[in-house]
């Protein structure tokens, strides 16, 4: 005998692609991929760097009213994701963060292992 070396590998494989059961194939999205779920919503896995500009939502002073995407910068890895200047992030890696503040959504970045990013946005509806 001596095939079956491989036999643990492709259990763990198959272990950990069941954590990821609710989000579908989003771990396994490449940098560029979009995910929308019709809601107004979209999920991006983007490398890093980012290539975005964030910044608060709401007036200056308010104080942890979540986070929008201020600017995305040319050719950037983010703009190749299809993120948009005014999208507001919803989630980094599955963690809410909707109402949280600049600081904590920077942290949340900087502390993903690696470099793919996934982000959720709530999307600009824009009036044409």
């Amino acid at each position: 005998g001596g095939g079956g070396g491989g036999a643990a590998q492709e259990g763990d494989a198959a272990r950990s692609s069941k954590r990821a059961r609710s989000g579908g194939a989003a771990c396994q999205l490449s940098s560029g991929l979009t995910y929308s779920d019709g809601a107004g919503q979209r999920l991006v896995s983007v490398q890093k760097p980012l290539g975005l500009v964030l910044e608060p939502v709401g007036e200056e002073g308010a104080r942890d009213q979540g986070v929008c995407v201020a600017e995305v910068g040319e050719g950037s890895n983010a703009e190749r994701a299809g993120v948009r200047p005014g999208d507001v992030l919803l989630a980094v890696n599955n963690v809410d963060l909707a109402s949280a503040s600049l600081e904590r959504v920077l942290g949340a970045i900087s502390a993903v292992p690696g470099r793919a990013v996934n982000l959720r946005f709530q999307t600009t509806q824009r009036e044409s």
